[in-house]
This record gives structure tokens, sequence and C-alpha cells, in this order.
């Protein structure tokens, strides 16, 4: 089977996909069981490692189509903004990135030059909120 230029290179873009072999959802182990498409992958291989496995797992969690991943991608590249500040540091967004798949949204820490800050946790709808509340151990009483 001859392959067009265009599909060698396509191809060949995939080998950039990270691949974790500590991490049970890698990237690269999605694609190959087809969890997500060769367009997906395509996407996820213009992101850092850190953003492809953040982006994979939220993408298999919620179906999203190739369409979806890519709006979600510029957002996330969007995002990247080093602040300057004592937390500003790739500890930081690994530290985003671990608590985010813990959590199953998306979760921004934001610190302050006092030492202080933010912990901000996506939700999409009530429910979701409901279960981000089940995993800190809140409980609501009426």
């Amino acid at each position: 089977m001859k392959k067009l230029p265009h599909q060698l290179a396509n191809h060949e873009r995939l080998l950039l996909i990270h691949y974790d072999f500590k991490a049970g959802s890698a990237c690269a182990k999605l694609l190959i069981t087809g969890q997500i498409s060769e367009g997906h992958g395509k996407i996820l291989a213009s992101l850092d490692p850190l953003q492809q496995v953040e982006l994979a797992n939220r993408c298999v969690q919620k179906c999203w189509n190739v369409r979806k991943m890519e709006t979600e991608a510029k957002k996330l590249q969007q995002k990247i903004n080093f602040n300057e500040g004592p937390y500003s540091d790739a500890n930081m967004q690994c530290l985003e990135v671990a608590l985010s798949e813990h959590i199953g949204n998306r979760v921004q820490i934001e610190c302050e030059s006092k030492g202080g800050g933010y912990v901000r946790i996506r939700f999409n709808n009530i429910d979701e909120l409901e279960g981000h509340f089940q995993r800190i151990g809140f409980e609501y009483e009426k």
C-alpha cells in the first residue's frame, strides 16, 4: 500500500506524542488502543508532554471530537502565561496537571507574591460540583 506524502507527514507527527511508561493513561497508549483518533493525536503532538497527558485524559473522559479537542488545545495554549513570581515554575504546572487528573476537571493554581493564592476548580454542571465536594470531603447541610 502506497502512502501519499501528507499521510507520511501525519504519521511522523504522531511520533511526537509523549509516552510516559509510568503513567497508566499515556497518550500514545490511548492512540494505539483507539481511544483517540489520529486527528486527536496530531493536535496532541503540537503540545508539550504535560499538556498532552492532561488534554488526552480530558478528551477520553468527555468523549470529545477532534474539533472540540482543537478548541480546548487553543484555550490551553493561550492560558499558559508564566507569571513572574516565586511559584512560577514547572513544579507548579505539574501540580496543576496532577490535581486536574485527580479531580477530573481543569484546576488552576494562582500564587500571589505574598505567599497566598487561589485554587480554582472548573465544573460544567451542578452534578460535577457536587462530585468535587465529595472528593474533598465537604457535605452541605440544609
